[in-house]
């Protein structure tokens, strides 16, 4: 309960408290909470019923503050508590608060007195105690349980997105970045498979633009000997018919006589040759023509008899 609680307020930069509610003489289980200091969370707390002598009693004090001794409030004088600071090092009376009780007649004999309480009050304080720590307890492990959550979230949030913690948290996250490096390794894999083949067609292309040449120069050299064909074609066509028409003149006769032309040369625009005859005379001086495929010659004839 909140009336047995009794307020010591420090100003900033002050040693005097002011103090809020009523110590009465005869209560018991009255707590001293402190304010407006930076303290520990536990430190040390010596109660007096005087300032300068007599024995002190040692509390242990939190936040929700500490128990003051009920034998000291019995006195119906003022009660005393020392702040005490220790750590390793040292400890120092840090400050001092002046704690006036009220004084009243005594509760009746068969009352519940102090004295009879104090094992109850003991322990309730102590269950009390207990509770405040488990509560801080709790209320730190839900604190890190927010916290544990919240590095959880970010986590998923940094990996595969799908929280909505952070602005762009869908393409700024892990799982975007490892997708984006595996399309670019399909991406490039693609390249040098269609460089491979391009590589490939090429070589194949080369190959046929070899192979074309030589068909080239081969054929090249087909058309050569076959225009040296068809000349020896012609030049065999032409001595045929030179000699069918030199066959032709053999057969042509003189008078009654059969005569042989042979030897035919043409020499300054003209042709001669020699007729033998097998049976007349042999004739000099005389004029003969011959027809062949170029046409009429005229010339002189020299006849020599056989």
């Amino acid at each position: 309960m909140e009336g047995n609680v009794i307020t010591a307020r420090f100003a900033p930069a002050s040693h005097t408290a002011t103090i809020s509610g009523t110590l009465w003489q005869w209560d018991w289980g009255q707590v001293l909470r402190i304010e407006g200091l930076e303290l520990p969370a536990a430190y040390e707390v010596q109660f007096s019923s005087d300032p300068y002598f007599g024995q002190s009693e040692t509390r242990i004090a939190t936040a929700d503050g500490v128990l003051i001794p009920n034998n000291l409030l019995r006195s119906g004088s003022y009660v005393y508590a020392h702040l005490f600071i220790a750590d390793s090092d040292a400890g120092e009376t840090e400050y001092r608060i002046s704690l006036p009780v009220t004084r009243r007649p005594p509760p009746p004999p068969d009352g519940s007195t102090p004295d009879q309480q104090t094992a109850i009050e003991q322990a309730i304080a102590a269950l009390n105690e207990a509770n405040g720590r488990a509560e801080s307890a709790a209320q730190a492990a839900e604190a890190s349980a927010a916290t544990a959550d919240t590095a959880a979230t970010l986590a998923k949030s940094w990996a595969v997105g799908q929280t909505g913690a952070r602005e762009g948290e869908e393409t700024d996250n892990a799982r975007s970045y490892k997708d984006a490096a595996e399309a670019a390794a399909d991406r490039a894999e693609t390249a040098r498979d269609t460089a491979e083949a391009a590589a490939e067609r090429a070589d194949a292309a080369e190959a046929a633009a070899d192979r074309a040449e030589t068909a080239r120069d081969a054929a090249e050299a087909a058309a050569e000997r076959a225009d040296a064909a068809e000349a020896a074609a012609d030049r065999a066509e032409a001595a045929r018919d030179a000699a069918e028409a030199a066959a032709e003149q053999a057969e042509a006769s003189v008078g009654d006589a059969s005569w042989i032309l042979f030897d035919m040369e043409e020499a300054e625009g003209e042709k001669k040759g020699w007729l033998y005859s097998v049976e007349s005379e042999h004739f000099n001086g005389a004029d003969f023509s011959v027809n062949d495929d170029n046409g009429p010659y005229q010339g002189w004839l020299e006849v020599n008899y056989t």
